[in-house]
Order: C-alpha cells, then sequence, then structure tokens
C-alpha cells in the first residue's frame, strides 16, 4: 500500500535520534541543557523526560541510557510493523469486501433489469391481446343443418388457436427485443 511505511532505515534512525540527543557533540548555539529543555518544550510531555539530563552522566550511564532508548525505539517499530501488517490485510479484506458488495449490486441491477423488461413486454402482450368473442345464437328462423354449426365450431376453435399461437410469437419477439436491451446496458 502506497501511504504505509514497509520499512524504517534503522540506521538513520538512530542517527537522527543520536544527532537530536547525543551530548557529546553539542550545538554551537546552545548548551545540552538548554537543548534538552528545547527538546522537551518542543515535544510537550516526552515520554521519556522523567530520565536524569545526559550532560550530568558518566560515559557509562549514558551508554545505557542509549541502549534504553534504542531498545525502546526498536520495540516500537517491531510495534508500529506489526500494526501496518494488520492495516494491510484489514484493508485487504475491506477491498475484498468492498467487490463483493459491488458484484452483487451489478447483478441485482441486472436481475432488476430483465424483471423490468419481462414485464413491459408481458404489459405490451397483455395490451395486444383482443380477446375474441365469437357469439353463436339460435337460428333465428334461419334453419341451418347440424353440420354447419360443427363447421363453424370447428373454424371458431382454429381461428382462436391461431390467435394463441400469434400471440406468442409476438410475446417471444417482444421478450427478444427486451433481453437485447439489457444486454446493451
Amino acid at each position: 500500500m502506497s501511504g504505509l511505511v514497509d520499512h524504517f532505515d534503522l540506521p538513520d534512525l538512530d542517527r537522527q535520534h543520536t544527532a537530536l540527543h547525543n551530548p557529546v557533540t553539542p550545538s554551537p548555539a546552545t548548551s545540552t541543557a538548554e537543548d534538552a529543555g528545547n527538546h522537551t518544550a518542543a515535544k510537550g510531555s516526552h515520554r521519556f523526560s522523567e530520565l536524569p539530563v545526559l550532560a550530568t552522566m558518566n560515559s557509562e550511564e549514558t551508554s545505557a541510557v542509549k541502549a534504553i532508548l534504542t531498545s525502546q525505539h526498536m520495540a516500537e517499530l517491531t510495534s508500529l510493523r506489526e500494526q501496518n501488517k494488520l492495516l494491510v490485510a484489514e484493508v485487504q479484506r475491506l477491498t475484498a469486501l468492498l467487490r463483493e458488495k459491488e458484484r452483487s449490486e451489478q447483478e441485482l441491477k441486472r436481475r432488476i433489469l430483465e424483471s423490468e423488461a419481462e414485464a413491459k413486454s408481458w404489459r405490451k402482450q397483455y395490451e395486444m391481446l383482443n380477446t375474441s368473442s365469437i357469439e353463436i345464437r339460435d337460428n333465428d328462423g334461419i334453419d341451418l343443418s347440424a353440420d354447419l354449426i360443427d363447421q363453424l365450431d370447428s373454424a371458431a376453435e382454429k381461428l382462436s388457436r391461431f390467435n394463441a399461437v400469434k400471440d406468442l410469437k409476438l410475446l417471444q419477439s417482444e421478450m427478444e427485443i427486451a433481453l437485447n436491451e439489457i444486454r446493451e446496458k
């Protein structure tokens, strides 16, 4: 990840720390005590402020304090690296979760579009559906033979079946058009 620190160069970190806190090489403008006071004031409450001023210690004590500070920095650095690894893992997990949510959202949108297209085709089918009504009346003085009436009934059934086939073909073409519209989106 670009925003997270993957590696610290410890010698550079140690050099910076030594340059700020080394009593052997004080800056020419200020004394070690002033430098320590300025550093403490700049940092606020420094976590090592309870340690005695390095200028009043002998070289063995100074080495011991530096070793403590270095080991504390190493422990902190190790802790920060572990936290970084945990954060990287958490970011990866959340990214995967986000991708899964986006994928499911796209799937739901696709299903909604398909349902809308199907509803549109059924609506058109319903609007175009003209219920054919064939009325057979009793013969009002017109003498029709039973054979002729059977032929008329048979023709009416064929006509209704023909309308049903025509309606199914129309429905099929409407659904194909709707699916093509979905694919285009």
